[in-house]
């Protein structure tokens, strides 16, 4: 791969670690979202993971705390569910599935943050808010 490639490359990973979703990252660095998630597969062959990258960053992030770890998630949620949407290798049948997985995963996440929430101290708020996956209290 040329330099060049490389640099392009890690910009785009460092806006992606950052916090930015996938189409965010394309539409800051004028790539094509393939691009992007190309970019993030041939990191993800040669080691280097995105998503643990994030996740790494967001739970050392000082200004933030849980409520930003709490943010990767939802992000990460929005991504996934936009993917599934517009793959159109996927039947209808199969994009209810795996939106259900997804639904399922977010509600966990969800709880954990209301369980982290009732533990006191640092609040993580606005994950349910962001696709209606709202607990009982």
């Amino acid at each position: 791969m040329s330099k060049v490639s490389q640099k392009a490359r890690e910009g785009v990973r460092e806006l992606y670690i950052q916090g930015y979703p996938i189409d965010e990252v394309a539409r800051i660095t004028r790539l094509a979202k393939k691009t992007v998630m190309n970019y993030k597969a041939i990191d993800k062959r040669d080691g280097i993971n995105w998503d643990r990258l994030r996740i790494r960053k967001a739970a050392h992030n000082p200004l933030s705390g849980k409520e930003n770890v709490f943010r990767v998630f939802s992000n990460y949620f929005r991504g996934a569910i936009e993917q599934v949407a517009i793959n159109n290798d996927l039947t209808d049948w199969q994009k209810v599935r795996k939106i259900g997985v997804l639904a399922r995963d977010a509600k966990a996440v969800i709880e954990l943050r209301d369980l982290v929430n009732s533990q006191g101290g640092e609040q993580c708020n606005d994950v349910s808010e962001d696709y209606g996956f709202a607990t009982k209290k």
